[in-house]
């Protein structure tokens, strides 16, 4: 049986997790984000390889404490809202899922909350990378 395979969007997404936030930036749209607790945690899963659904509420149930069923649906909103904003993507196709981090203790749950910022958009989009080609920047006009 075939499920959603979510994967990050690399080709515009740059992230880095730093003391259990994820900080990402969509350099397509310039909006930025920010993952902390339980959705810092799908995006550490996502940085290690593709992942189900399934997979995430696996890793939320040995990680938090929980009604189950309340989890899946939290990470199956954050999935959806990730993808709309187009950090990542999905697939149905088989995957190979990363190992499950290790739990010492389990924390209680808090749904994933991603906190979405677009006050940086037109400055982060008039940065001049986005527009180099092969021929490098900057582009001068060859009938000047």
């Amino acid at each position: 049986m075939s499920q959603n395979i979510y994967r990050i969007n690399h080709d515009d997404v740059v992230h880095e997790l730093i003391d259990g936030e994820a900080i990402l930036i969509n350099m397509k749209t310039g909006s930025y984000y920010s993952l902390e607790n339980s959705g810092a945690v799908v995006w550490d899963l996502l940085q290690k390889g593709p992942v189900s659904l399934e997979f995430i509420s696996k890793v939320f149930n040995k990680m938090f404490t929980g009604e189950p069923s309340e989890m899946e649906s939290a990470a199956a909103e954050l999935l959806a809202k990730m993808e709309s904003e187009g950090l990542v993507f999905s697939t149905a196709e088989a995957g190979e899922y990363p190992p499950s981090p290790p739990v010492n203790n389990r924390s209680p749950f808090l749904p994933p909350q991603l906190q979405v910022y677009t006050d940086l958009e037109a400055l982060l989009l008039l940065d001049p990378i986005h527009d180099v080609s092969s021929e490098g920047w900057p582009v001068t006009n060859p009938d000047e």
